[in-house]
């Protein structure tokens, strides 16, 4: 099965991040990630992530008084958007 956040997450080489770690909730998609782990995820900075929030951009999220955060789902959903063919005959 394509997974995109795996795809981002090759593609920016990250270290340290915990991929694997929430790569074992794929089964779970009310699973929450806070926006430091979401922007690990998508290989952008917290900071980007929080003006996205601000310009109702990026994947949903959830607040629950000062907490924000972020379902599986929705990131999968998010970054599914963007997926690109890489066919140039076709002429969709």
């Amino acid at each position: 099965m394509f997974n995109p956040l795996k795809k981002l997450y090759r593609k920016n080489n990250l270290k340290n991040s915990n991929y694997d770690e929430i790569n074992t909730y794929d089964k779970s998609p009310s699973y929450f990630f806070t926006p430091k782990e979401t922007a690990s995820i998508l290989g952008i900075s917290t900071s980007t992530l929080a003006n996205w929030r601000y310009a109702n951009k990026g994947p949903t999220y959830i607040k629950v008084g000062n907490l924000i955060r972020y379902r599986k789902l929705d990131i999968d959903n998010w970054t599914n958007q963007y997926i690109q063919n890489s066919n140039p005959f076709d002429t969709k």
